[in-house]
């Protein structure tokens, strides 16, 4: 049974990896050319905004793909769901466009209440998706998923980039995100339907929705919380800084922070179906877990410094002049993707355990008051700009936020979070020294000139990285063999 799970999980996981792969490239390559074509100013205003779609959004998923998986549903709730789901998506697009006034006055940003009305259109157009979303992710439909997601990726970089070349500003960046919301939506229906997806009978029953309502409400507070404590240092950096400003963090933490939640989104959208399966043997999720953390952190860490640093580099070659403040930001932000990998995993544990409010109480109670104490700190006592000395205070307070929560995850499920650490020091070292070496090169040369030593510096941490990756590459072959 445990292969039969883990030779599934690689292969589902590459689908779904090969799908934020390139996704993420995509996305990088769209976001560099609208770079030169679009502002800071721009990128700061939409940044904003999308931070309070991203909470609205919390409402609209009301956590019910989790709870939809979670549980052995009947075929008969689907089509309660589904009008459920689209309710919700219309009512929170009306309560988005109703409060973008409010929203504009406070930030001081006129320009905000023409965007979030307009975003504001993304909620029917998720709600609509989400039980079809859900099906595909349950069946492991990876490969369908990649498909769709990946297109709807390409589509709206298109969409995007062709409006920012006739000079559409910041209209570009919100009609490229409503654009991948659309084909997505479509795409998820159609996929549903293709593998058999059928609502079977069209009655309404708030009974039978019920308990994915009430495993799914805990989630959803996390979401509210979690939201708070990972987003509050863009919420004051909104109201103290000038939108150019607020550009560079946005950009910074959006090329990042949607790699990595692509890529550990891949990893966890694998790992929550697979271990729910064998939930009740606490053996059986330790080792499936120990096992896959071990084959896919390193990969992941290695990789990602790899891509920080070609990105940094491109930055300072081509956009430096106006974009140059950004480069001391991604590596910053680099470190609490490298963390967030690890410890995501454990909310899917924790959705296992069947115990979901762990999750919001912990963040309430711990996360929320660190990051306001941490952005606090840094702003007022760390000796750099604001918006570095915030980003330190952040990635500092949030990683110390989010272990108790890991800790419990582990301890539901009587695994030891020091044996599991234990088995990726050499693998963590790593990581470090090679994130320290480029972090220095990268620091040389953007601020004393290129020389052959950083030359030489760069081809060691790049050779250290390929050897260790072969290295890794044989980790996921044991995995797989056991």
């Amino acid at each position: 049974m445990r292969k039969i799970l883990e030779n599934s999980f690689v292969r589902k996981f590459g689908y779904d990896l090969a799908n934020k792969t390139i996704s993420l490239i995509i996305q990088s390559v769209v976001v560099l050319i609208l770079a030169t074509l679009i502002a800071p100013e721009a990128f700061g205003i939409v940044g904003l905004s999308m931070v309070f779609i991203t909470f609205f959004n919390i409402f609209s998923s009301f956590g019910l793909e989790n709870s939809f998986v979670y549980y052995n549903e009947e075929q008969n709730d689907f089509f309660s769901l589904f009008l459920f789901t689209v309710f919700l998506g219309l009512f929170l697009g009306f309560v988005s466009f109703i409060s973008s006034k409010g929203i504009s006055l406070f930030y001081k940003k006129t320009e905000l209440e023409l965007v979030i009305q307009i975003l504001s259109l993304n909620f029917p157009f998720i709600s609509v998706s989400i039980l079809f979303k859900a099906f595909l992710t349950k069946r492991l439909f990876m490969k369908e998923l990649a498909f769709v997601e990946v297109l709807s990726v390409v589509i709206g970089g298109l969409v995007g980039v062709t409006l920012a070349i006739f000079d559409f500003s910041y209209m570009s960046l919100v009609l490229m995100h409503l654009t991948q919301t659309f084909c997505k939506s479509v795409g998820y229906w159609s996929a549903a339907k293709l593998k058999g997806f059928s609502f079977y009978s069209y009655t309404i029953s708030y009974r039978k929705i019920k308990k994915y309502i009430n495993y799914s409400l805990n989630i959803v507070f996390f979401g509210v919380i979690n939201f708070i404590s990972q987003r509050v240092d863009i919420l004051i950096l909104g109201r103290i800084l000038n939108s150019e400003q607020l550009g560079y963090y946005s950009l910074a933490y959006d090329l990042l922070y949607r790699p990595t939640a692509q890529i550990t989104m891949a990893y966890n959208r694998i790992l929550f179906p697979t271990l729910n399966k064998v939930r009740n043997s606490f053996q059986q999720v330790t080792n499936y877990y120990r096992s896959s953390l071990k084959a896919f952190f390193t990969t992941f860490s290695l990789l990602f410094l790899l891509f920080v640093t070609a990105l940094s580099l491109v930055v300072y070659v081509s956009f430096f002049e106006k974009w140059g403040p950004i480069i001391p930001l991604l590596f910053i932000f680099s470190l609490i993707s490298i963390t967030r990998f690890i410890i995501s995993s454990g909310g899917s544990i924790i959705l296992i355990s069947g115990k979901p409010h762990i999750q919001w109480k912990i963040a309430l109670f711990i996360n929320i008051p660190l990051s306001f104490a941490g952005i606090y700190l840094g702003y007022h006592y760390f000796p750099f700009t604001d918006i570095i000395n915030v980003a330190l205070g952040y990635v500092f307070s949030s990683t110390l936020g989010a272990l108790p929560s890991y800790k419990w995850a582990l301890s539901a499920f009587k695994i030891d979070y020091i044996h599991i650490f234990r088995g990726l020091i050499f693998d963590i070292l790593i990581v470090l020294f090679i994130f320290s070496l480029y972090s220095f090169v990268l620091y040389q040369f953007t601020y004393q000139g290129f020389n052959s030593w950083l030359l030489l510096g760069l081809i060691i941490g790049i050779l250290i990285t390929a050897i260790k990756l072969v290295y890794s590459y044989k980790d996921i072959l044991k995995f797989v063999s056991k």
